[in-house]
């Protein structure tokens, strides 16, 4: 005896969807964002109410989580370090050297966006000290 019709088209059926789920095209990873090496830009910042816009350059090495330090042409130095993404978030370290008294460093949190070929990270606010005050709305753009 054979089987009832409805359950050979089951079967027949099931067969085509497992079939038509094995054969197509094949998901292939995103190709890493790839940031390593040299970048430059500009470091734009708000401080006593003005905007002051100071040419910056930066070296990246890269992981999983980019590393990058940079010096300005002001003199301030600093580091960056997020994981890298599309969209970023991480920190922000700056370096200023006063002409009296202490020299200056503070870390921050950054945010931003980030592509093969330009760069974008925002500092809104790094915490200032007696000693240290320091510019708001810093944003960095940077390209290669």
């Amino acid at each position: 005896m054979s089987p009832p019709r409805s359950s050979r088209r089951l079967v027949l059926g099931l067969l085509v969807l497992m079939i038509a789920g094995c054969g197509g095209s094949s998901s292939t990873a995103p190709t890493p964002l790839s940031i390593a090496g040299d970048w430059t830009g500009t470091w734009q910042f708000v401080t006593s109410g003005v905007t002051v816009t100071d040419n910056v350059r930066a070296t990246f090495t890269q992981t999983d989580t980019a590393t990058g330090t940079w010096i300005a042409d002001g003199g301030a130095t600093g580091q960056f370090s997020f994981a890298v993404a599309p969209t970023v978030s991480g920190t922000f370290t700056v370096t200023q050297v006063k002409v009296s008294g202490p020299t200056c460093t503070q870390t921050a949190s950054l945010t931003g966006t980030v592509s093969t070929n330009s760069m974008t990270l925002s500092v809104p606010a790094i915490a200032s000290s007696p000693q240290c005050s320091w510019a708001t709305n810093n944003q960095f753009s940077l390209h290669r």
